[in-house]
């Protein structure tokens, strides 16, 4: 999603080409990323963005507090969690450790850096608190679904002010075939299209039946934020 925020700068123009903290972020293939982001920025009316180091549209003017929210854009960011959190840091060294099919599948997808592991698992644990913070929708593929599997029975042992007993934060897989089905996808992989998607009623509408027919197909959750 970040990729579509602009800040056209080299962190994006060299992101594919090493390993390294925005190739992670953005992805190997970054267009094809931000293809899906532009339909999933489609499907959803509120999106929760898990922090990273990007900056946002507006940011002094819609940030207050430990938040940002842009009310047009229907987007919203903590500065209350980070990525690089030390409970965080010690699961994430005990998951890839102790749970080595986990490492063994994150390498099968393509994720054979250390580092660019470690940071797969650091963000999904992120992106779980916030959740569970915000009673929100994680949305993920197939990799991420099966990485949350692994990941979400060890986050009460390590994760400062985790629930004792929580509600396990509500998981939406997305294939990237499904989203092809939605014909939701925008050619101009930019910022301005990005606030056209957020603008349109038109979209918003027409996205509303597919977002009902994934919450049917996942159990009827909530599926308006994520």
């Amino acid at each position: 999603m970040y990729w579509l925020l602009g800040e056209g700068s080299t962190r994006h123009a060299g992101a594919a080409s090493a390993p390294g903290y925005y190739r992670n972020v953005y992805g190997t293939n970054p267009e094809r990323m931000a293809l899906e982001a532009s339909a999933l920025a489609a499907l959803f009316e509120n999106i929760e963005l898990a922090p990273v180091d990007h900056a946002l549209p507006d940011l002094h003017t819609y940030s207050s507090g430990k938040e940002y929210k842009h009310p047009d854009l229907r987007i919203t960011r903590s500065y209350e969690l980070n990525e690089w959190a030390e409970d965080a840091d010690q699961l994430t060294k005990y998951l890839l450790q102790a749970k080595p099919e986990l490492a063994n599948f994150l390498h099968q997808a393509g994720i054979t850096d250390p580092f660019a592991q470690e940071h797969f698992v650091a963000r999904l644990i992120l992106q779980a608190r916030i959740a569970v913070r915000r009673d929100a929708v994680l949305v993920g593929d197939e990799l991420f679904e099966r990485a949350s599997r692994l990941i979400m029975p060890s986050m009460g042992a390590f994760i400062e002010g985790w629930p004792e007993d929580p509600e396990p934060p509500e998981t939406l897989t997305i294939p990237s075939r499904l989203l092809n089905v939605t014909g939701l996808y925008i050619p101009s992989l930019n910022f301005d299209a990005f606030c056209d998607i957020r603008a349109s009623s038109e979209i918003s509408e027409y996205a509303n039946g597919f977002r009902t027919a994934i919450g049917e197909a996942n159990d009827g959750g909530d599926l308006e934020s994520n």
